[in-house]
């Protein structure tokens, strides 16, 4: 099989881009630290954790194969010419395959002790068990990390005593979270596990940053848009769920609002 492959790198960068994974320059600095010198990070098992996923995502992304297997389905396609005894050997698994379940071998999130990279970890786990099709794990991780996030206090302003770097990331991993709960949740056609209205915490606003500061961000922008759409496609979920009650009134005004409220997202920059 044959994949048209983009270049790794610029697919590395675009995940970044898509949804708040990692502060920017303390991850490049962290992923050329890992491969040049592998000892000081070897016993940072989250860190492994998260860089095995996000390079599965990324690797998922480079080759393009919209048809991405899982280990189970994989056949050696070429074992009955090659094999006499009609023993077929197991099959190799893709490389996205094999950094995703590396990175789950890895996951290992303290519910007790929580911190803002076990949030991250859980995030990235989400994100890439959708990408590979694995819809019901996505949508428990994302449950589990909304919960740990509530608990450690990310859905509502950080302390004053953090740094501005620390502050905005902590916001930033809050609306990854929230993102990719609604995203996996209206997959699925269940709950979310972060139901309320996503008022407890103001969109991202980079404006009190230094220029130093915003090298470690991509355009908040970009992350308010989805924030934005995950609630439009829920309300839109929920106001239909109405269409299903016998004693309905007005089911063509329900259905035009929806079909508005939608038509607001072109608005959205391009």
């Amino acid at each position: 099989m044959t994949h048209d492959r983009k270049p790794f790198t610029t697919e590395l960068k675009t995940v970044m881009i898509d949804c708040h994974t990692f502060l920017r320059r303390r991850f490049w600095r962290d992923l050329h630290g890992t491969y040049t010198n592998f000892q000081s990070y070897s016993a940072n098992r989250n860190w492994l954790c998260r860089l095995s996923l996000i390079l599965a995502i990324a690797e998922a992304g480079a080759t393009n194969d919209s048809s991405i297997a899982t280990a189970e389905s994989l056949r050696d396609e070429n074992t009955s010419a090659t094999s006499e005894s009609d023993e077929r050997t197991p099959p190799a698994l893709s490389s996205e395959i094999e950094l995703f379940e590396q990175g789950l071998l890895m996951l290992k999130v303290s519910y007790e002790e929580p911190t803002v990279d076990d949030i991250e970890a859980l995030n990235l786990a989400s994100h890439c068990s959708y990408i590979l099709n694995r819809r019901k794990s996505a949508y428990m991780d994302a449950g589990q990390s909304i919960r740990l996030a509530r608990s450690l206090g990310l859905d509502r302003p950080a302390p004053s005593s953090l740094s501005n770097v620390e502050r905005e990331h902590r916001k930033r991993v809050w609306w990854t979270a929230f993102c990719i709960d609604r995203s996996t949740s209206a997959e699925l056609g269940l709950c979310p596990a972060y139901a309320h209205k996503a008022d407890s915490l103001d969109l991202l606003d980079s404006s009190s940053l230094t220029a130093e500061e915003k090298e470690e961000f991509y355009l908040a922008e970009l992350l308010n848009m989805q924030i934005k759409v995950c609630e439009m496609k829920s309300d839109v979920i929920e106001t239909v769920s109405t269409l299903k009650d016998k004693d309905i009134e007005r089911p063509y005004e329900i259905i035009r609002e929806c079909l508005d409220r939608l038509n607001t997202g072109k608005s959205f920059p391009a």
